[in-house]
């Protein structure tokens, strides 16, 4: 009951979570911020990866009940090499990608990610937007802000929020008995 209720709160902010209290993106960026010859910002198939997080996502809801099955035992030490492997890949890709494991595979994101469309957290960008594209190549997640601003896969960092020159994208606000101003 407690995790359905941290779950529902979590998703009435979005992935506002994922940018500040995840400790795998927490620790994503850290490695990241290891000096490398050469960072990948985005590649060809980049936005065909961002969907993978979705079968994830499926894969998981089918493959749960699999935790209650009898002679689980013998499913250990392969559960125990698929953990090593895949946490060992998504820390070397760290090195060169930006949260490799928050855009391509993490389920509870796309969780997270439908709040960002009901959340009370939500980006607003105002007419004065020029559509320079600063918020954009500012967005490590790969996202253009003034066009999707409350997209699935936005983590909430705020920095399009800091490199709109013109502050054309904030944050919408409750104001007495409206919901958004």
């Amino acid at each position: 009951m407690i995790f359905l209720i941290t779950l529902l709160v979590l998703a009435l902010f979005g992935r506002l979570a994922c940018s500040t209290i995840c400790p795998l993106g927490i620790l994503e960026e850290l490695i990241y911020k290891i000096p490398f010859p050469k960072k990948f910002r985005t590649f060809k198939i980049d936005k065909y990866l961002m969907k993978l997080k979705y079968l994830v996502f499926i894969l998981l809801v089918i493959l749960i009940p699999l935790v209650f099955i009898p002679h689980k035992e013998e499913l250990k030490a392969f559960f125990l090499v698929l953990k090593i492997i895949g946490f060992s890949s998504v820390f070397l890709l760290s090195i060169i990608i930006y949260r490799p494991f928050c855009k391509f595979l993490c389920p509870f994101g796309v969780v997270l990610g439908l709040g960002n469309k009901i959340s009370p957290y939500r980006f607003e960008v105002h007419d004065d937007c020029t559509k320079c594209g600063l918020c954009s190549r500012s967005c490590s997640m790969n996202i253009t802000p003034f066009t999707n601003p409350n997209s699935m896969d936005c983590i909430r960092c705020n920095k399009c929020i800091k490199k709109s020159p013109r502050k054309a994208i904030t944050i919408k606000k409750y104001k007495g008995d409206k919901l958004w101003v």
